[in-house]
């Protein structure tokens, strides 16, 4: 027969009941489904990361596609920068008419 201890206004009994058993394989299912839960939010989280590091990787490759367009732009405005500061440069130049052409005797 178990024995009782009476502390205060609780009743300790040493016997096991049925509603304790249950009660210990609800706890257990529950822990079980929270752990499936946090395993299935961690797998989604992955393949969330590794889509956006997919993307981020595709993002670089046009950002360094693009930053060499903007080189050549540059290399061409520079270029054209050029060219018409020489043909500026020549617009400027005193005009030679042919009488200051000094002849070039033919042979």
């Amino acid at each position: 027969m178990p024995t009782t201890r009476k502390l205060g206004f609780m009743k300790f009994d040493p016997t096991v009941n049925t509603g304790q058993i249950v009660q210990l394989f609800g706890i257990v299912a529950l822990s079980f489904a929270a752990w499936s839960n946090v395993k299935s939010d961690l797998a989604v989280q992955k393949v969330e990361i590794q889509q956006a590091q997919s993307q981020a990787a595709q993002q670089g490759q046009k950002i360094d596609a693009i930053a060499t367009d903007v080189r050549n732009v540059e290399r061409l405005v520079y270029d054209v920068k050029s060219e018409l500061s020489r043909l500026q440069g020549r617009a400027m130049a005193p005009v030679v008419t042919p009488a200051a052409v000094p002849a070039v005797p033919v042979r």
